[in-house]
């Protein structure tokens, strides 16, 4: 329809100088003829988490504009955390690497932003936990984004996520590219978050 149209033109648009006007467009858009409906926040967030997915270097900017609206209408929150909550039990199935690593930024930056618990979160890491390449590459990632945040997070416990990232770093089951990846995130850790050397 055109109204999804020229929402899907708005979120093209978007970047940090212009996230507030832009989210004033979107919203306007989206309640113009008075009816936000369940459809209409069902496609504008399952845009925004496939755009967050395809690039992941603007998930935080996504992740932003996700908490704008959930400010908004409870929905939306509600609407984004089910689909995004259907793309990670879908993981393996038909996600691109870099999907993948673009869906563990955006949940990580909305966890980061307090859109997402920290029990869902550890729960998360927990699914990521395993000898396939592809699940702990995401956890590598996801680590890095939540990090900080999972650490400082009086509601959680990481000991034992900690415990079995350390045991399959050490377990000779992974290829090594997995096991640099796994040993740097420890490094992270050990320097309390601060980025030694660049990705």
């Amino acid at each position: 329809t055109e109204s999804t149209h020229i929402v899907q033109g708005i979120l093209n648009k978007l970047s940090w100088t212009n996230l507030d006007k832009l989210t004033v467009s979107l919203i306007n858009q989206l309640t113009k003829d008075d009816a936000l409906t369940k459809e209409q926040i069902l496609k504008t967030m399952r845009f925004v988490t496939n755009k967050a997915c395809q690039e992941p270097h603007f998930a935080e900017l996504y992740a932003k504009l996700s908490v704008k609206l959930s400010g908004i209408h409870k929905l939306f929150k509600k609407t984004l955390l089910s689909i995004c909550e259907q793309k990670f039990e879908s993981l393996n199935d038909d996600q691109d690497k870099k999907t993948t690593i673009g869906l563990m930024k955006f949940i990580g930056e909305l966890y980061v932003m307090d859109l997402i618990k920290g029990g869902i979160m550890m729960s998360c890491c927990e699914k990521l936990l395993s000898y396939d390449d592809q699940k702990l590459e995401a956890l590598c990632k996801l680590i890095t984004t939540i990090g900080k945040t999972l650490d400082a997070d009086k509601d959680i416990d990481c000991e034992h996520l900690w415990q079995h990232v350390y045991e399959i770093t050490d377990s000779g089951k992974i290829g090594q590219r997995i096991k640099f990846l796994l040993q740097a995130v420890i490094e992270l850790k050990d320097h309390d978050w601060v980025q030694i050397r660049h990705e």
